[in-house]
């Protein structure tokens, strides 16, 4: 038995891929993907078609639906801000969308992450920025084939579930080479949370590894890491025209990302799409969430976790209700007992005087 189930959705500009994962009492569990290619060539109601028999197979509803964007889709700035910038932490950031470009700010879909900064003077604020437009239009081609989308996040947040769930030694930072067609994505993790990214535009003279650990390299010294620091290196392999280039055994200390995938019987080295979709199955009303709140649906999902509570709260309302029925009347039954003896001792020697 499922508590719940969840579809993420990877998008990129002519692809879908869709998998859905579900999660019951004590285990997560894979349920099935569905790749769609061509979807700019294709008619909407062929390609809802398709997504109601995979959807059908599976005996799901399309709920729960996260989309998840990879970041060459998406603009990142990181601010430090001092804390006294906390109560016009808006504003700044409004500001900062208007140096991105010569537009209105409420042209842009924004998210934002704050911390404190480990000196407690200062706030790091990370911008996520993307046109609305681009939203809209993921929103209703989603709509048009039958997966209403509930949020629209990044793929790194999905690998930070990831990493969560593995277990990792989060004490040594983690980077993840997103190796794609065109271009690759270093993520870098600290302390267990996606924190950073940086994207890098390839071409045939630089589709190599050495030109990826570089981009590492930069990446450690962007994130002011120590220069003696230890580091992991994973890659995640989008494009299969990499594998051959992950062979060579100078780079064995490289990893494959599936080594901490919570399934591990699924062969892809390609863990976006299900990244996107362990993240749906946490969300949240306050999960990061790139659609504009006046644009976003209510899922109609009901959790039953607080079914189960509320059901197990009533069984143990009426156990009690009906134990405590049953020592009333136990007392009860005993208070008459001892009524009935004392006036027994009472009568017997009146009825002995009277006999005589």
């Amino acid at each position: 038995m499922y508590l719940r189930k969840a579809i993420g959705v990877l998008y990129q500009e002519d692809q879908l891929d869709i998998e859905v994962v579900a999660r019951g009492v004590t285990e997560m569990s894979f349920l099935g993907n569905l790749s769609l290619s061509g979807i700019s060539q294709k008619d909407p109601v062929i390609l809802k078609s398709e997504v109601e028999e995979f959807l059908a197979k599976l005996k799901l509803k399309p709920e729960n639906v996260v989309v998840g964007l990879s970041p060459d889709q998406i603009a990142f700035r990181h601010l430090s801000l001092p804390a006294e910038a906390e109560d016009n932490l808006e504003q700044v950031i409004r500001l900062q969308v208007m140096n991105y470009g010569p537009a209105d700010p409420e042209e842009f879909s924004i998210e934002k992450v704050v911390q404190r900064g480990a000196d407690g003077k200062t706030f790091e604020v990370d911008l996520y920025i993307v046109p609305r437009e681009k939203i809209r239009r993921i929103i209703d081609l989603l709509r048009s084939i039958g997966l209403p989308p509930a949020a629209v996040t990044l793929t790194s947040f999905g690998f930070e579930r990831m990493i969560g769930l593995a277990k990792l030694d989060t004490a040594t930072p983690l980077f993840l080479a997103d190796l794609d067609l065109n271009n690759f994505a270093v993520y870098v993790f600290q302390e267990g949370r996606f924190n950073y990214f940086k994207l890098a535009w390839i071409n045939p003279s630089n589709k190599d590894m050495p030109h990826v650990l570089k981009e590492v390299e930069r990446c450690a010294s962007l994130v002011r890491l120590p220069e003696d620091v230890s580091i992991d290196i994973y890659v995640n392999v989008s494009d299969a025209n990499w594998e051959e280039k992950l062979l060579d055994e100078s780079y064995s200390f490289v990893r494959y990302a599936k080594e901490f995938s919570p399934f591990p019987d699924r062969i892809t080295h390609n863990l976006k799409p299900l990244a996107v979709a362990l993240q749906s199955l946490d969300l949240k009303r306050k999960s990061f969430n790139l659609i504009p709140a006046e644009w976003r649906e209510r899922s109609s999902t009901i959790s039953l976790i607080p079914t189960f509570v509320l059901a197990a709260g009533l069984i143990l309302l009426l156990g009690l209700t009906l134990t405590r029925v049953y020592f009333q009347e136990n007392a009860y039954v005993k208070m008459l007992d001892r009524t009935i003896q004392k006036i027994g001792k009472n009568i017997s020697p009146a009825a002995s005087q009277a006999s005589t």
